[in-house]
């Protein structure tokens, strides 16, 4: 009897794990098209002690080949949303960047116990890329003078590594963000008609 039990509990536990895992991956697939301007994005909060670093990767994913670099302005926060460190970086088309956090990164005051211990988020902006020619708001009416598709996707993960780079916690699922194209008028505003 003490067995079913335990596997009837073991069974539950498993149920709602893999609920919050489900609705985890929604959000995380969930994908919408870009509007015009910025693109944004946020990893969770994660910990690292004296001896780690934490290491974020980041690809900007495209097919076109002939497009330029993505400005990306990576910010690591503290639990109080203060900087910790920034930096900017131009991503070339489908090339894998890093960029990394250690822990003599944070000022004292900004770390917390046991440890002590830097805890930190990252907020991510990418840049709308530039239009390509013939397509910068000199649209025909009834062509909505919108922005085109293809402008690719920034993707991330973010990754603990040991002082001798040994990984020990990567932080997913990878986040996806649409990289948005700034063209022409927003969508519906350029007064011609659909049809």
């Amino acid at each position: 009897m003490k067995r079913t039990a335990l596997w009837m509990s073991l069974a539950g536990v498993t149920a709602i794990l893999g609920g919050l895992v489900g609705l985890s991956m929604q959000t995380v697939g969930a994908q919408s098209v870009p509007e015009p301007g910025l693109s944004r994005g946020e990893f969770p909060v994660v910990g690292i002690t004296r001896g780690e670093m934490a290491r974020l990767h980041l690809v900007y994913l495209t097919e076109d080949p002939t497009a330029p670099p993505l400005n990306v302005a990576v910010k690591f926060l503290d639990r109080a949303g203060q900087p910790i460190k920034a930096e900017d970086l131009a991503l070339e088309p489908n090339m894998t960047a890093a960029t990394d956090l250690v822990h003599d990164d944070f000022n004292p005051g900004q770390l917390v116990e046991p440890g002590p211990r830097g805890e930190f988020r990252i907020s991510i902006q990418a840049e709308a890329l530039p239009c390509p020619p013939g397509t910068d708001g000199g649209s025909p009416p009834g062509t909505d003078g919108g922005f085109p598709s293809g402008g690719g996707s920034l993707v991330g993960n973010v990754e603990v590594l040991t002082h001798r780079g040994v990984s020990i916690l990567s932080v997913g699922p990878a986040t996806v963000i649409p990289v948005a194209i700034g063209c022409g008028p927003p969508p519906g505003t350029d007064g011609g008609t659909t049809g």
